[in-house]
């Protein structure tokens, strides 16, 4: 099968959009790039860099495109190009182009890529799609990232209802920013998609409807041109297909890397951020020293974990270097939401939230808050302690003096009516040669009364962590741990909560069963 004739037989459908109710994904808060995006410029070269790489290949046969085409058309029988929603057109979007694009790269110009959700990848943000390179055949992935493969390019998508670009999006951008209309759509859209490239350290977006795409490259530290609008009914060289081909093929073989516009690029490797100047809370690590967070920058350097928020190891340090006598720099975990998503922007909240209530812990049971703040309105960023490694896995654990540390901290909790909701070994960490008393907060902790008034599945949480932290050896030495009188004075013991939990249960159960073997669980923790 020719090049041309697949380029032809996978045209883009025209999209089916229900007559129904619409829905769209909508940002709480519009980022606000602030002066690291002056102006809006055009890209009318990128056509010519279009036809010079893909035209010689068109008449070209590549037996592998009919196998191609035979899964594109399997898809679209499959699926259909019926939406209503933003994932919808996100998944027929793969189909017509994601998938075509990445079939074209491997069987004509034999890259192998592959487009992905975002969790795949340690992204900062939450970007709607990311491109990568499959890792060669002999190359090993067992590396220090866990054989994670960085991002490229990354995809935002919109519907054609939400995202409505005029004509000339250009001067439609750069007149609404003029009057500094954050709450239009364009400029919303456009601003997301440049937090995620700066914030990934990209040079090249893309931005797509469906109906329409445009290609976004970042110039210098504070300039961004667009491409010409790809239509969906465009055909051939003009297409979106075309245009993805394209920029997959740049950043797979020529370069995808650029720095985020910082006072000075950082040391290879190591991505950096500065939050912005109206910080919910400021902290520092030494009672002594005050850090001045206005001339401070995080340096990311090896990500944790991505779930919701990406946890990331790094540190503080100064911005300019007239100011580095101001504090001393510090290493510090830092963990960043991409509120962009209403329900991501309520984990963050609740989790300060928890960390605000358990203030008096801070440096003893939980982690030290250095700061909480945002960049660009698009990211919530917490700064705290860096609380050693984990213990799931170490040697140490065999040691009695971990468990009586852990069940101390859990009881520090609940004494404070709240609840952890995920204790296991990766939530403890040990620092040195000692066992830190620390409980890791990696998702909010709940107080009871929520629990009480919610699930079964939350009571049984709830009693199996009274059930570890209560269960102490008759060698523990209280002495070693000693509370304040301040602690003592306002905690509820959590025996005490036991009886309500039982009557929550025992109410529950003659709804259903009596659950005897729940209840002789329960019955020794009340002795």
């Amino acid at each position: 099968m020719k090049l041309s004739e697949f380029f032809s037989a996978v045209s883009a459908p025209e999209l089916n959009v229900s007559s129904g109710q619409l829905s769209s994904t909508s940002t709480t808060v519009p980022a606000n790039p602030r002066e690291c995006l002056t102006t809006l410029g055009e890209w009318p070269s990128i056509k010519k860099d279009i036809k010079k790489l893909i035209e010689p290949k068109m008449n070209l046969k590549f037996p592998e495109l009919r196998v191609a085409f035979n899964g594109f058309t399997y898809n679209m029988n499959r699926r259909g190009t019926g939406v209503v929603d933003e994932k919808q057109v996100v998944v027929v979007g793969q189909n017509v182009y994601e998938n075509t694009a990445c079939d074209i790269l491997q069987y004509v110009f034999n890259i192998d890529g592959v487009f992905s959700d975002h969790r795949t990848n340690f992204n900062v943000g939450d970007p709607d799609r990311v491109f990568v390179k499959k890792p060669e055949a002999s190359a090993s992935t067992s590396n220090d990232d866990g054989g994670n493969r960085p991002s490229r390019l990354v995809v935002e998508w919109k519907t054609p209802w939400a995202f409505q670009p005029e004509s000339n999006i250009v001067a439609q951008y750069n007149e609404a920013r003029n009057r500094s209309e954050r709450n239009n759509k364009v400029v919303k859209a456009i601003h997301q998609l440049y937090g995620y490239m700066t914030f990934i350290n990209l040079e090249f977006g893309v931005l797509c409807n469906y109906n329409s795409m445009f290609i976004f490259r970042r110039v210098d530290f504070s300039k961004l041109i667009i491409s010409p609008e790809f239509r969906w009914s465009d055909t051939g060289l003009d297409s979106p297909l075309a245009a993805l081909v394209y920029i997959c093929h740049f950043v797979s073989q020529r370069g995808y890397f650029h720095y985020s516009p910082v006072d000075t690029p950082g040391p290879a490797g190591t991505q950096e951020l500065r939050l912005d100047p109206e910080l919910e809370y400021e902290g520092t690590w030494d009672p002594d020293h005050r850090v001045r967070w206005s001339v401070a920058k995080l340096e990311l350097k090896k990500c944790i974990s991505k779930g919701k928020a990406c946890v990331i190891q790094g540190g503080v340090v100064a911005a300019k270097r007239k100011s580095r006598a101001q504090f001393n720099s510090h290493v510090a975990i830092i963990k960043i939401y991409d509120i962009t998503d209403p329900e991501n922007e309520k984990t963050a909240d609740a989790e300060i939230a928890a960390y605000n209530r358990l203030k008096r812990y801070q440096g003893r049971y939980i982690p030290r808050v250095y700061a909480v703040g945002t960049v660009w309105d698009m990211l919530k960023v917490l700064v705290i302690e860096d609380c050693g490694v984990s213990a799931k896995g170490d040697r140490k654990t065999a040691l009695r003096i971990f468990w009586k540390r852990a069940r101390k901290a859990i009881r520090k909790l609940h004494r404070r009516h709240m609840i952890h909701g995920d204790i296991h070994l990766g939530n403890f960490t040990i620092d040195g040669n000692a066992v830190n008393e620390t409980v890791i907060i990696t998702r909010p902790a709940r107080t009871v009364t929520e629990t009480i008034t919610t699930t079964m599945t939350q009571v049984d949480e709830y009693t199996d962590e009274v059930s570890a932290a209560s269960s102490d050896d008759n060698a523990t030495d209280d002495t070693e741990f000693e509370d304040d009188a301040e602690d003592e004075s306002d905690a509820i013991p959590d025996e005490a909560l036991l009886p309500t939990l039982m009557r929550m249960r025992i109410t529950m159960t003659t709804i259903m069963m009596l659950n005897l073997s729940y209840l002789k669980t329960l019955m020794p923790l009340q002795s």
